[in-house]
């Protein structure tokens, strides 16, 4: 069974919460006859639509075909890994108009892989496309800062992320969920996610496989947490 996060990911640019500023000029930017710019990098929190939107763009660019290639560079951060990378990038595109490439994470590459990747990111190699994803801009190199085009992600917002679990709780009720929910405990979980709609939408699935009753009661069971009010006292 898919997780909330997964099964609920936007697919396209009108499922994005909020972002709406980053997700207006990059649709005008891959509506363009020719991708202007070729290096991006997307700075935010986590859970803040990074990837997703990333994702978008690779495949709105390729008009849905082609496939992506994504690299979580915490687990594959060594020269080896980007080698493998750029060689791909070398290549010109088959049945697609780009060759895209999401790096995760990128900040835990090591300096050995940066260095290797400085040059693809500089010369621009076939028809590829780099989206660098980052919880912490400040360990990138200032020589791969000056070669990307940065775009600043926010945190969602409280109500933005409240809506989104209504919209996913009553998707699920309209498939056949016996689920009933209050608003006071759906603000709740949106407070404790702190911006982040990926943990928001974790903490759901949690309280979910406790009880399909999304009450106070129930969620604080669930996420084993003090009292509500003792909660915010504290």
């Amino acid at each position: 069974m898919q997780t909330l996060a997964t099964k609920y990911r936007p697919k396209t640019w009108s499922d994005v919460t909020e972002q709406s500023l980053t997700v207006e000029i990059l649709k005008s930017l891959c509506e363009q006859p020719e991708l202007p710019i070729r290096n991006f990098l997307f700075v935010g929190s986590a859970g803040c639509g990074k990837t997703t939107i990333a994702r978008l763009v690779g495949n709105m660019v390729n008009d849905n075909k082609g496939q992506i290639i994504e690299l979580d560079a915490a687990s594959n951060n060594g020269v080896e890994a980007i080698r493998g990378i750029v060689q791909q990038a070398m290549m010109y595109p088959i049945g697609s108009k780009y060759k895209v490439f999401i790096l995760d994470e990128v900040h835990a590459l090591s300096q050995a892989a940066w260095q290797i990747l400085l040059k693809p990111l500089e010369e621009g190699p076939a028809k590829s496309i780099f989206l660098l994803c980052t919880t912490n801009p400040e360990k990138i190199p200032a020589t791969i800062l000056s070669r990307v085009q940065t775009f600043q992600f926010s945190k969602i917002s409280l109500s933005g992320i409240s809506n989104r679990l209504k919209y996913v709780l009553d998707s699920e009720v309209a498939e056949g969920r016996t689920i009933t929910y209050s608003d006071e405990a759906v603000n709740y979980i949106a407070k404790l996610a702190q911006g982040g709609m990926r943990d928001a939408l974790t903490l759901l699935d949690k309280a979910l496989a406790y009880n399909t009753d999304i009450s106070m009661e129930n969620i604080t069971k669930a996420l084993n947490l003090p009292e509500y009010s003792m909660y915010f006292e504290l």
